[in-house]
């Protein structure tokens, strides 16, 4: 550029600019061709040894897809609930039992298994000691059926106590709460085992069934939505949960044969392994249960305001679509390799690969964000407005959607980062700040909610997410070398120039962000939808790849290497 620049500077200063341009267009054209045929694709990103090597794009192609499958479901289920429900006061008591019954696994089981099960399955793998890795499986699948089996029973007598956790509810609806709370405490055991699959079958790099279940879960509700609903109201919800999460698990226990005699399941209290995994998943079940407070304080706080315990269940499954697409999927595909290099202690290589595996979780859902926070009213009035989710409702979920947008990034950082702490075993430092984060939702949801209603709870959850998010960067410098780096702060430079671009494309063009898309017909609201999104991610990849930006040019790179 600077050489044709010299060459015309006798010329006039529109040929020195248009000779600009043009040297410019020529460059990057050969960059792009580069990166495309493989001469570059590699050469930042895959200086990660895992992410770089085929295994982690495979999978992570597979994950998305299948979490592509899932989301869609979900926002399927989302869509038939809605028509059937709104955000009604029945929805309200159905969705708080949910989380009762959610609440229970997440502190049983939960996010603790990849955390503490992984690893420590990883050892035995890479030892090729099979029979160890079943024995180690089969063994802590059944204590976890054995110890939630009466803790699940136990509950479901005491429903009517325990949905008083709803303290805005009225004695009728505390009474529904607690009998749609019943038929899903089967689904806590159903989500344990189906995990513990799922992490086997991920760390042995099976990830196309495990990334299915969650979409049989979300067919189940849809399946009790449409089909039990119309003849048992309600419950019809209740009870597909139930049988969603039964698929969840079905789907993949024939998969575990290839670890042994799915038959006949293993009690080995004596087993190493099943010590080194308890004695991880202690802080991790601390951290779990402390960070379940966040959703508690959210039952609690919304359970006065009508409609807004459902507003921010939908929200929050809008916002799941780019957190489960692109962090989630991009996250369960790294940690079994990033645990496997863990193991044979190459650090160097675990906090290259997170780095790397960051870097693409950001240019993903940085645009993301901000097109859930600007297109909020769109997008809710196109995809559930109809039947009994009235304009009214999704008013009410617009609100909390845009709240929940601004934690998209830190929620996406957190998914990402936390795998290579868990991957070298250290479970304790995000606990530590799993639980700085909750303190923070907690003081922040009581003032925010007098200010901005149920947008206010949305916020200050968002704001506990930025707040973790930061806290796991900070120590990750410390015990990641080369996570945070000069590559990772140019690339996400070059993200934020297109997000200015994508920024100033929605506000040039009239109307855009300004929605009065209630009374159009549906399919105007679709067109208008599309133009948007699209028009936005256009201008978000163009400016990008002009940044000289390598994330789209690596995963066009993968693509086509999958394809060939």
């Amino acid at each position: 550029m600077c050489s044709a620049g010299r060459s015309n500077a006798s010329g006039t200063a529109r040929s020195w600019r248009r000779s600009t341009i043009v040297s410019r267009m020529r460059r990057t054209t050969r960059w792009w061709r580069g990166f495309v045929d493989g001469d570059e694709g590699t050469r930042d990103l895959g200086d990660a040894p895992a992410l770089a090597g085929r295994r982690v794009p495979a999978a992570a192609a597979i994950l998305m897809l299948a979490f592509a499958a899932s989301r869609l479901t979900g926002l399927a289920r989302g869509i038939a609930v809605g028509f059937a429900f709104g955000t009604s006061p029945e929805l309200d008591a159905y969705l708080a039992a949910n989380r009762v019954a959610d609440l229970i696994y997440q502190i049983a089981i939960g996010g603790a298994v990849g955390a503490a099960f992984i690893p420590v399955f990883s050892t035995y793998l890479t030892a090729n000691d099979r029979a160890g890795a079943w024995r180690l499986l089969s063994t802590l699948m059944t204590i976890s059926v054995i110890a939630l089996a009466p803790i699940c029973l136990v509950i479901g007598i005491l429903a009517e106590d325990v949905m008083r956790v709803a303290g805005g509810f009225d004695d009728d609806q505390r009474r529904l709460a607690a009998e749609l709370l019943r038929p899903q405490l089967l689904s806590p055991i159903f989500f344990a085992i189906g995990t513990f699959a799922t992490s086997a079958l991920n760390t042995r790099g099976a990830f196309l069934v495990p990334s299915l279940a969650p979409s049989l879960y979300n067919l189940g509700i849809i399946f009790g939505a449409l089909a039990l609903a119309p003849f048992i109201g309600i419950r019809g919800l209740a009870i597909g949960a139930a049988i969603g999460a039964l698929l969840y698990a079905g789907i993949q226990i024939p998969s575990l044969r290839v670890f042994g005699p799915i038959g006949r399941p293993v009690l080995d209290l004596t087993h190493a392994g099943v010590r080194q995994v308890g004695r991880l998943m202690a802080p991790r079940v601390l951290g779990l249960a402390v960070s379940q407070i966040n959703f508690v304080v959210i039952i609690i706080l919304a359970s006065p305001l009508p409609g807004a315990i459902a507003a921010l269940d939908y929200a929050w499954l809008l916002m799941m679509l780019p957190l489960g697409l692109f962090a989630m999927a991009i996250a369960n595909a790294l940690f079994p390799s990033i645990a496997e290099q863990a193991a044979r202690a190459e650090w160097s290589a675990v906090g290259a690969s997170v780095r790397s595996a960051l870097s693409a979780v950001l240019y993903l859902v940085l645009p993301a964000a901000l097109g859930l926070a600007l297109l909020a009213e769109p997008i809710v009035a196109t995809l559930l407005e109809r039947g009994a989710f009235v304009e009214g409702s999704a008013r009410l979920t617009a609100t909390a959607l845009r709240f929940y947008a601004l934690g998209l990034v830190g929620q996406s950082i957190v998914e990402i980062v936390a795998r290579g702490f868990y991957a070298r075993q250290d479970t304790r430092r995000p606990v530590i700040v799993a639980t700085l984060a909750v303190a923070v939702n907690v003081a922040l949801a009581f003032p925010l909610r007098e200010a901005l209603g149920h947008g206010g709870l949305a916020l200050a959850l968002s704001l506990s997410s930025v707040a973790e998010a930061i806290g796991l960067i900070v120590l990750a410098r410390h015990r990641m070398p080369g996570v945070v780096s000069g590559k990772l702060v140019a690339s996400l430079a070059r993200v934020l120039v297109g997000i200015i671009a994508m920024g100033g494309m929605a506000a040039l063009l009239p109307g855009a962000i300004a929605w009065h898309g209630h009374a159009d017909s549906e399919i105007d609201r679709i067109a208008r939808l599309l133009i948007l999104v699209a028009g936005g991610g256009a201008t978000y990849l163009v400016a990008t790849i002009l940044a000289r930006a390598r994330e789209p040019i690596w995963l066009a790179h993968r693509l086509r290497a999958r394809m060939r």
